[in-house]
């Protein structure tokens, strides 16, 4: 046998080994976690449908028993689960990325909570019966239909220990009847007892759900992340999400930097102004907070310390009062914001909720400067632009300061227009140079393209004025004669 054909022979058993191995393991493997990371790494990469892999991390409840329903998100994504075969009592992620694959190279994510806070949940909604307690004892509870009244007591008491309890005052009429319509799973403009228990366990358990199914109400695009349905107390989301500190560590340029930094700037506009007649407060403002999607698009992919704000509740929506806006009148930085935030913390009247806006506008505003786009004011060692040109660098620097530590009255949104429009500038420069490039390698190539072809036409007429002349037959003779 020669050389030649004995490494083809050798060749093609590896190969037929390697395709045995990942069909056996395609059978065979059941769901388990998994704790060798390359052997995560090699069964991601190599796997790519029939099964669901739970990898380990901290330890959760996978639970898709309907029978805990309605205490639960819903039900309306079970069969989709059923049919990728997804299985349940393994653990996943709490609340962050973890990415699980399915069938058709499909990757989505499942959150839920651990076991001690849905015991919490479950002693909150039913202290006295057995817990999980029925939707018919509980009806006996509530002792009428959950209005806004309802929902406001119980989002203020549920959420006691988080700032987002002090947001129960400015939950208006619209926004509980917008809820409703959210949760109205038939359409029927009225929420039976079990659709009135599902919207109380995603509002008080998981604001991340609650707020998806308010802005797909809305219909209005805020960059959320992709919610594809719920199974019991299991919420599926969009796959294929990198969280905004590991994309960073992989696409380090200042330039993609630029570009995530103009979309958070964008992201936060839009939380105040996209919407005519809702504002969002965001009061966490952090890295952990925002994903990637592999084509460099940032979505807000924890929304549980984020609140929908009816905008007739502000000032700026009455030109007569709007003179009066303290805001408007003076410097803010973080000791006025927290007096603020202290009595509104303290208060209960809904007339505190007319300068969100102003306050909580400002402060997302600090915390994306000081949180997201450099990293000189927190200890996080997190920072989009800590590293910018040179020819930049002290401008960039002076616009964050002015960001965090207004000096003068609207410098502080004035700077982020500056930061904005500087940034948009570098990015084009950049495109610019590149298209150039491009263009230049272009008509490097088409030159090179016309030598080429002067180099053959030259060839070819060599060959014409050297080919010899044609012999004239008998005819030719005699018409020259003639």
């Amino acid at each position: 046998m020669s050389y030649r054909l004995y490494k083809k022979w050798i060749l093609s058993l590896m190969f037929i080994f390697i395709i045995s191995l990942i069909i056996y393991l395609k059978v065979s493997i059941n769901p388990k976690i998994i704790k060798k990371d390359w052997l995560k790494s090699w069964i991601n990469n190599t796997i790519l449908d029939s099964q669901l892999i739970y990898i380990e991390s901290e330890k959760v409840d996978v639970n898709f028993d309907q029978s805990l329903c309605p205490f639960c998100f819903g039900v309306g994504y079970c069969k989709q689960l059923m049919d990728m075969k997804v299985l349940s009592n393994h653990s996943i992620n709490n609340l962050h990325h973890q990415t699980s694959l399915l069938l058709s190279n499909a990757k989505i994510e499942l959150l839920s909570l651990s076991s001690n806070k849905w015991s919490k949940y479950d002693q909150f909604i039913c202290p006295k019966a057995k817990v999980p307690c029925s939707s018919k004892s509980l009806q006996t509870q509530l002792q009428r239909p959950l209005d806004l009244q309802t929902l406001q007591n119980i989002f203020h008491h549920y959420h006691l220990s988080s700032s987002l309890s002090n947001f129960y005052k400015c939950l208006t009429q619209e926004y509980f009847d917008t809820l409703v319509k959210a949760f109205d799973n038939n359409q029927d403009n009225l929420l039976k007892i079990d659709e009135q228990l599902t919207l109380m366990t995603s509002i008080l358990v998981f604001p991340t759900y609650a707020n998806h199914m308010f802005q797909a109400q809305l219909g209005t695009d805020f960059s959320f992340s992709k919610i594809l349905g719920a199974c019991g107390r299991i919420v599926v989301q969009e796959g294929h999400l990198i969280p905004l500190i590991n994309y960073t560590q992989t696409y380090s340029s200042f330039e993609v930097k630029a570009g995530l930094s103009l979309q958070l700037i964008q992201i936060i506009e839009d939380f105040l102004d996209m919407d005519e007649s809702w504002l969002l407060v965001h009061l966490r403002i952090v890295p952990s907070v925002f994903s990637v999607t592999k084509d460099g698009e940032i979505l807000v992919s924890n929304l549980n310390d984020l609140i929908f704000i009816d905008k007739k509740l502000l000032n700026s929506h009455d030109k007569l009062k709007n003179s009066q806006n303290t805001l408007q009148s003076k410097v803010c930085n973080t000791a006025c914001l927290a007096k603020f935030e202290l009595n509104f913390t303290t208060s209960n009247h809904t007339h505190d909720c007319s300068n969100v806006d102003k306050y909580f506008g400002s402060k997302m505003w600090i915390s994306l400067c000081t949180n997201l786009l450099s990293s000189k004011y927190t200890n996080n060692n997190f920072g989009l632009l800590d590293f910018p040109p040179s020819t930049e660098q002290e401008l960039i620097q002076d616009l964050i300061h002015e960001c965090v530590h207004e000096s003068s009255l609207g410098g502080r949104r004035s700077a982020i227009d500056e930061l904005k429009a500087l940034l948009k500038n570098y990015i084009k420069l950049l495109e610019d140079e590149d298209e150039s490039e491009s263009k230049e390698n272009q008509d490097d190539d088409d030159d090179d393209d016309d030598d080429d072809d002067d180099n053959d036409n030259n060839e070819n007429n060599d060959d014409v004025n050297n080919e010899p002349a044609p012999i004239k037959n008998e005819y030719d003779k005699k018409e020259e004669l003639i």
